[in-house]
């Protein structure tokens, strides 16, 4: 299902775009809106690490074997 969005522009902008009637703007705009999603979807990933990242830095090292731990509550059940 598509749905119209409406938005407006200048009165320059639109003479512009009326010089180039074979554009298709509504692609163009498509593409544009597609192209900013795109970059936020990143930009949140590119958060995400950063955050996990950090959080990993914060972590001290440790001399246990998590495999014992592991085993222990494994055999707990």
């Amino acid at each position: 299902m598509k749905r119209v969005y409406s938005f407006k522009i200048d009165e320059e902008l639109w003479r512009e775009m009326k010089r180039h009637p074979y554009i298709n703007w509504s692609e163009v705009i498509r593409e544009a809106i597609m192209k900013r999603l795109s970059k936020e979807k990143e930009s949140r990933v590119g958060y995400a690490v950063k955050l996990h990242m950090e959080i990993l830095s914060r972590i001290q090292p440790s001399d246990t074997d998590i495999t014992e731990i592991i085993r222990k509550y494994r055999d707990l059940r």
